[in-house]
């Protein structure tokens, strides 16, 4: 949470039990946020991963390299 969120959410800590819904609802939302962060993460590392298995297959002899930048040049 952002120092604003935990503020906001500490002052309806302080306010009570009355409360729940708006601190749950509150949780709910950072929740899908954080959720959605990961998803986006989790593409960038597919990415890497599949871009390192490219250049060891080429280090290693098992697969040719071609540039992606080959055709632009032509």
């Amino acid at each position: 949470m952002s120092i604003r969120e935990m503020k906001e959410y500490v002052t309806l800590c302080l306010e009570g039990t009355g409360t729940f819904v708006q601190r749950h609802h509150m949780l709910t939302v950072k929740r899908q946020q954080l959720c959605k962060q990961i998803e986006e993460l989790q593409r960038s590392i597919d990415y890497i991963d599949e871009q390192q298995r490219t250049y060891e297959e080429v280090m290693n002899g098992t697969r040719p390299y071609i540039s992606p930048f080959d055709a632009i040049h032509k």
